[in-house]
């Protein structure tokens, strides 16, 4: 009688064998099989026959013939960032982020950047002129009436590059005139309206329970 060969993987019970996978591959010298099936499919690859040896008029011709691509024109233009009809010069907005969260601020005019020009008035808040992005601020109802006003040219996106040789904390005195100068003008329009210096100041805050979806500004 033959005798019975006991299976490689025998099973403990039933749907749960021995071994795992990677013990049975390596049990049934599959990784020896996959190599040598490897070498034969690297043998069996097509060796590229050495190119004729050409003179030098056909390379010439050859050269003077090939395709150089051109470079491709963009027409392509940056469209000009669309401003909220709630913003308008003299809004007072609520900053969301950044070094001034919370403190609110007086809208002077759109740089070229699509960029809010704003200032707190320096004096009230402490924020100076700066370039917020209006997707992080929040119109209110309150205007600052700002008919009348221009805001200096000078005062671009070019004018808050930083000068080269001046450190991170130091600020140029002509840039420290424009502020004065700006917020001069912005200080005389808030005075007349009562209140309006101590809304300013104020920080907007929330509190628990508060519900900003419901809040009108």
């Amino acid at each position: 009688e033959k005798e019975e060969k006991m299976p490689l993987n025998p099973v403990l019970i039933p749907g749960v064998r021995k071994f795992g996978r990677s013990v049975m591959y390596r049990k049934r010298h599959l990784h020896e099989k996959k190599a040598k099936i490897d070498a034969a499919k690297s043998a069996k690859r097509v060796v590229k026959e050495a190119k004729p040896q050409v003179n030098d008029t056909t390379v010439k011709s050859k050269v003077s013939v090939c395709h150089v691509p051109s470079k491709m024109t963009r027409n392509a233009f940056r469209k000009p960032t669309h401003l909220r009809s709630s913003i308008t010069p003299g809004t007072v907005l609520i900053v969301l982020a950044g070094r001034f969260r919370g403190r609110r601020v007086v809208f002077l005019k759109q740089l070229a950047s699509g960029l809010l020009l704003c200032t707190g008035p320096f004096l009230l808040n402490g924020v100076p002129l700066r370039r917020f992005n209006q997707a992080y601020v929040i119109a209110t109802s309150t205007k600052v009436d700002m008919s009348g006003y221009d805001v200096p040219k000078d005062v671009s996106d070019a004018f808050f590059a930083r000068e080269k040789g001046t450190g991170a904390n130091s600020l140029p005195q002509s840039k420290k005139d424009m502020q004065t100068k700006v917020d001069k003008a912005v200080m005389m329009r808030v005075s007349a309206v009562p209140l309006l210096k101590s809304y300013l100041k104020a920080k907007f805050t929330l509190r628990h329970g508060d519900q900003p979806h419901a809040m009108v500004f």
